[in-house]
């Protein structure tokens, strides 16, 4: 049996956990044409491509490069668990601050997208987050360092 492309690999993933091409482009930021290649078995994601699409697919990198990983056995709950947890809906009593007037207007925003582009919605909620996260980290370490001097 001849072995399956990287990227072909990681279009089928995607297809078993509900996700079509152009959804994983839009995802990942590029262009659906990549996706094709991917497919066609003209060109693979490497590297930090290649992480981010085990990111958005909620898998492990090896379950897109181990050939030995059969496509159907990979768990499709992580997915599932996903969009589930990013139902946009605003719950009463709980107070978010603020701007909650704001994030109220975002969340009926939200609420009218279909799965797909929720989940796209919420995984760039994420990453902004994160990032925030990430240089709130490397402020205060910053402050630390001069501080120590």
């Amino acid at each position: 049996m001849p072995s399956m492309s990287v990227g072909l690999r990681a279009v089928q993933i995607a297809r078993r956990k509900g996700l079509n091409p152009s959804t994983l482009a839009r995802a990942l930021g590029i262009q659906p044409q990549a996706i094709q290649q991917w497919e066609a078995g003209a060109t693979n994601p490497r590297g930090a491509r290649l992480k981010a699409i085990a990111k958005v697919l909620a898998v492990p990198i090896s379950a897109i490069v181990d050939e030995f990983v059969a496509v159907e056995d990979i768990p499709l709950h992580d997915a599932a668990d996903t969009r589930a947890t990013y139902s946009f809906k605003s719950t009463p009593g709980v107070k978010v601050g603020a701007s909650s007037k704001a994030i109220k207007g975002i969340i009926s925003v939200l609420q009218t997208l279909d799965a797909d582009d929720q989940l796209l919605a919420a995984r760039l909620i994420d990453s902004l987050a994160e990032a925030a996260k990430l240089r709130k980290k490397q402020s205060r370490n910053q402050w630390q360092n001069t501080r120590s001097r």
